[in-house]
C-alpha cells in the first residue's frame, strides 16, 4: 500500500500518459547530474517519462538533470543524459522505499534513440 506525498493523482497521470509503460529486465541506475549521486533505479520507462524506485525521498515539482547508466554500451554510449521534471513521489509503507514519476522535458534525438533501443533490447511490457 502506498500513500501519496505530492502532486498528480494516478487518474490524471494515466490520462496524460501517451505511451505504454515498459519495464526493463536489467537494472538501470539513475544518477543526479548535479550531485553525481545515485537517485535510484528505473522501474519502467517510455520516451516521455519514467518511474523510479529509490531508498530516499525524491522531491517532486523539481527539475533534475539525470543520467541513465546503460547496462551495455549502445552505439558507443554508456549513459543517456536527460532533463526531467519529477511530477510526483510516494512512500511505499511496507518496504520503506520511495517511488517517483518523472517526465522527460529535455532530450537530444540521440538520447531518445538510445531510450528506444534500451526499450527494444531490455523490455517487458507492463499495464
Amino acid at each position: 500500500m502506498t500513500s501519496p506525498l505530492h502532486t498528480a493523482s494516478s487518474i490524471e497521470l494515466q490520462t496524460r500518459r501517451q505511451q505504454q509503460r515498459v519495464q526493463l529486465h536489467k537494472p538501470i541506475s539513475v544518477i543526479n547530474m548535479n550531485t553525481h549521486k545515485v537517485m535510484g533505479a528505473l522501474v519502467n520507462i517510455t520516451t516521455e517519462g519514467f518511474m523510479l524506485m529509490s531508498d530516499t525521498l525524491i522531491e517532486s515539482n523539481r527539475i533534475y538533470p539525470i543520467s541513465l547508466l546503460l547496462p551495455d554500451a549502445m552505439s558507443g554510449h554508456k549513459q543517456v543524459d536527460l532533463g526531467t521534471d519529477c511530477l510526483w513521489s510516494r512512500v511505499e509503507v511496507e518496504g520503506g522505499r520511495y517511488w517517483a514519476g518523472f517526465q522527460i522535458i529535455d532530450a537530444s534525438r540521440s538520447a531518445l534513440d538510445r531510450i528506444e533501443a534500451l526499450i527494444g533490447e531490455f523490455s517487458q511490457i507492463s499495464d
